[in-house]
């Protein structure tokens, strides 16, 4: 796996990351955008996905407010052509 920073999305004063985790064969990987929780001492997840490896993910999360981001995914369209497409999702950020 790899781990990549980003911005501070909930201004907190401790930016968030991204994990990536990945197996030895094939494309795919899991990326999970991770943020620490002050009250419990504990980072947690805030959102994950699973998509074709790519360099930076950065380019997938886009901060709107304090409160939540935009987060660029990958998902099988299973209705019209069986093939992976892309779309934005809104994340509120709950610790």
């Amino acid at each position: 796996g790899s781990v990549e920073a980003i911005d501070d999305l909930d201004e907190d004063g401790i930016s968030e990351f991204i994990f990536q985790t990945n197996w030895f064969i094939g494309s795919h990987v899991t990326i999970q955008i991770y943020s620490f929780n002050k009250k419990n001492g504990k980072w947690v997840v805030l959102a994950e996905n699973r998509l074709y490896q790519q360099d930076s993910y950065q380019d997938r999360i886009k901060k709107i407010d304090k409160e939540k981001f935009r987060f660029k995914i990958e998902y099988m369209d299973t209705i019209d052509d069986h093939d992976i497409r892309n779309k934005e999702v809104v994340v509120e950020i709950r610790k």
